[in-house]
């Protein structure tokens, strides 16, 4: 949302600069994504200046040149060759001088610099309107009064106003703040001043003309104003209107639907204009209905929803409530008679309405958040005061209004010994309930609970909770001391937290150089399964179901990157995946981890190293381990995968991708019941001895463990395999291991006795039970 700092000084006194305001409106909520210097002429006729032309005589090489003598006001008369027909002595006129840029109206800026032309050097250029973005004259050179000084610069001649546009990222709870008008509002709590709203003409409505108006949906519109104005002459803007919309990047598009937009963007309330003429019968709000449709401003045919809400007439729908006009119905330039709409439309009928067809007009932006439903006949008034100022426009009706059921103020109960508490401070109780009153929240009461009315145009303020937030906004979250001391008792229990144990897989995966992603939950029905939950109202085909699985969007992930020669990448991510059964829905949640490319490349210390299975394999031990479960879990958990050569062409990727999805829920159950013993610190030595051996390829690792954990019997610790070898001389289908084994007795340190016993133990149930030959 963009908001003038010109004209929000229309409201409230600022003496603070448009800096000084983005700062205090990011702090009190409204967050500032940046704030932008803006001219009311492209360039701001920067470095241009009064000249006076002396001499003027015929260029000697050129019939349609001239050679002029220039005084710019300081130095030397400059000579400046120029074209334009009418230039004549004694003029007064606008010079670019040497190294000052001009901004033309059409085309890219450009810097003037010393030229020869046909011979004759030139200082600069006597400039025609269009070339400086004054208006679009190209027939001669600006000829300014004889009574301007000559080197006044020409910026201040015309008065070349600047502002600064500053943009606001708008949450969806704030739609109060929407306008310039409600900025303002926070603006005043902060400050302590006061706001002042546009005036309003409050006199009486009339005429020969009537509409009759029914409001068949009160659900969907609760509040439904208007008046019919004749007299409209449509055309373009004055210069004051222009300038308000450019400044917040709107483009003028005639006197009516500017001013439409100009109040909009003030008050914050959606304004309609329909064509009278184009009305038969009059206005009717209602569901659309099964098979109609409407041609919208931007000529797309729309086929209606019967959750429609639309504006029609006798014949069909004029419009979509809130959210879009109809191409037959807008004002055009034969427009002669307009029936003004101002209204309240339910937010969750809009916004049902706005995503089914994809649109996000400035209108359907507000009424989604909701509108002010005390507005709209003030904003009536206010429209029609401006069009009697920029069109000629006069009353012609009585002023509709049906509102049949009032929607009152939001009203509830403050504990102020609550609200300190829950903020970690001591707000005095008068800073209270002035902040509130700034915010229009009236209060009642002497105690310390105090009875609040909230408007209804802040929805978001209806708890306690709420106006936590407000006060804390306004009097600001720098302001509350941070305590020096805390008192705690800690809990004893021990219990069982899947959040924290998420943190703790995902910070394991990120020290690794994992990468974590976040991928839609909605995707096209080309890359989900028979089984996917299509969505009733999808923004487009590309979200038109949930997903099934998290492996599509891992891989478009890993193509994008590779495709941008970021070509070794792991990641991982946790996310719901959904199917649907013959009479229900299913959600599972999942993380995935997956990679391509090379863990590391080759350098002076080591070999390059790709990620594989085994890798991978050995990652998910690893989350085994953090959430105290062993390695015989991974069997019911988790399912690799590899891509296929076809699956790798259709993304691009050149090398293999390697996949582990983990089931999250059943990893979660799993894990909340494992069991961990503490253990004393070790008191004695641990003993290790290495073996090597020679073993049938033909035996897992495992096996080999399994034996020689048995002969150690209670003091086995753990074995670590340093090295296997393969070689011919070793016998076909044999391989090499060497490997430590780690002992420990608890209650004494081992003795040579003891340890050769044992070792002796191991070899000989590695040659008996695995027919393992020992190298000695």
């Amino acid at each position: 949302m963009k908001i003038s700092y010109n004209w929000l000084k229309s409201f409230i006194e600022l003496k603070e600069g448009p800096h000084e305001v983005a700062a205090v409106l990011t702090q009190t909520g409204l967050e500032v994504e940046h704030v932008d210097e803006i001219e009311t002429i492209k360039g701001g006729l920067r470095d241009l200046v009064v000249g006076e032309v002396l001499e003027c005589e015929k260029h000697p090489n050129a019939d349609k040149l001239k050679l002029t003598k220039v005084d710019l006001g300081s130095g030397e008369p400059v000579q400046i060759v120029c074209g334009a027909p009418n230039v004549a002595q004694g003029q007064k006129v606008v010079v670019a001088p040497v190294n000052s840029t001009i901004h033309p109206l059409e085309g890219e800026p450009f810097q003037i610099k010393k030229a020869k032309i046909r011979g004759e050097v030139s200082f600069g250029m006597i400039c025609a309107e269009d070339e400086i973005g004054l208006g679009s004259d190209h027939d001669g050179i600006i000829i300014l009064p004889e009574n301007v000084k000559t080197g006044t610069l020409v910026s201040d001649h015309f008065n070349v106003g600047t502002d600064h546009c500053i943009e606001i990222g708008l949450t969806p709870n704030r739609g109060d703040a929407i306008s310039h008008f409600g900025v303002a509002r926070d603006l005043k709590a902060f400050y302590g001043r006061e706001t002042c709203f546009p005036t309003i003409d409050q006199s009486e409505f009339g005429g020969s003309a009537s509409m009759d108006i029914d409001i068949q949906d009160l659900d969907g519109c609760p509040r439904y104003a208007g008046v019919l104005l004749q007299n409209v002459h449509v055309g373009e803007s004055p210069d004051w209107l222009k300038d308000r919309l450019r400044s917040i990047g709107l483009s003028p598009i005639n006197n009516v639907v500017d001013v439409t937009n100009f109040v909009m963007h003030e008050i914050g309330q959606p304004i309609h204009a329909f064509d009278l003429d184009q009305i038969h019968g009059g206005i009717v709000v209602r569901r659309a209905k099964k098979g109609e449709k409407l041609t919208t401003l931007d000529d797309i045919v729309r086929e209606l929803d019967e959750q429609d809400l639309v504006i029609a007439d006798h014949k069909g729908p004029l419009a979509l409530a809130g959210v879009f006009g109809g191409i037959n119905s807008g004002v055009s330039n034969e427009t002669r008679s307009v029936f003004i709409e101002s209204a309240y439309f339910d937010p969750g009928t809009v916004r049902r309405t706005a995503k089914r067809f994809a649109l996000n007009t400035d209108a359907s932006f507000r009424y989604e958040r909701g509108t002010d439903p005390n507005l709209p006949v003030k904003a009536v008034r206010r429209i029609v005061q401006l069009l009697s100022e920029v069109c000629g426009a006069t009353v012609n009706s009585e002023l509709y209004d049906h509102y049949p059921k009032a929607i009152g103020n939001f009203e509830f109960e403050l504990d102020l010994n609550w609200l300190n508490t829950f903020c970690g401070t001591t707000f005095p109780r008068d800073k209270v309930i002035s902040i509130l009153n700034a915010l229009d929240i009236s209060t009642e009461g002497d105690s310390d609970t105090i009875q609040l009315s909230v408007p209804p145009y802040r929805p978001d303020v209806t708890r306690p909770v709420d106006v936590a937030e407000e006060v804390l906004r306004i009097y600001g979250y720098n302001e509350v001391e941070i305590p020096r001391r805390i008192s705690m008792t800690p809990a004893n229990a021990v219990h069982f937290d899947k959040h924290k144990l998420r943190n703790r897989v995902a910070d394991h995966l990120s020290s690794l150089g994992f990468l974590e992603i976040m991928n839609n939950s909605q995707t096209s029905e080309e890359k989900a399964s028979e089984s996917a939950v299509k969505i009733l109202n999808p923004l487009s085909n590309e979200y038109a179901v949930m997903r099934t699985d998290l492996i599509s969007g891992v891989v478009e992930s890993l193509s994008y990157n590779w495709k941008r020669k970021i070509q070794d990448i792991r990641v991982f991510e946790f996310g719901n995946v959904y199917s649907k059964t013959e009479d229900s829905y299913k959600e599972d949640e999942q993380l995935i981890i997956a990679g391509t490319g090379k863990l590391r490349e080759e350098n002076w210390y080591g070999t390059s190293e790709e990620f594989d299975y085994f890798y991978l394999s050995s990652m998910i031990d690893q989350l085994l381990d953090l959430s105290n479960m062993d390695s015989s879990a991974k069997e019911n958990l988790v399912e690799f995968g590899r891509l296929s050569k076809k699956q790798l062409k259709q993304y691009d990727i050149e090398s293999d991708v390697i996949y582990a999805v983990i089931d999250w829920k059943k990893w979660i159950r799993k894990a909340s019941k494992a069991r961990f013993e503490l253990q004393d610190v070790p008191k004695y030595p641990l003993v290790k001895r290495d073996i090597s051996a020679v073993i049938s390829s033909d035996t897992p690792f495992e096996s080999i463990e399994k034996v020689v954990q048995k002969a150690c019997g209670k003091y086995f610790k753990y074995l670590n395999c340093f090295d296997v070898f393969e070689d011919e001389k070793l016998g076909a289908g044999n391989k090499a291991y060497a490997f430590s084994v780690f002992m420990y007795d608890e209650e004494k340190t081992m003795n040579d006795k003891q340890i050769d016993k044992l070792f002796e133990k191991m070899l000989k149930a590695l040659e008996t039970e695995l027919n393992a030959s020992i190298r000695r």
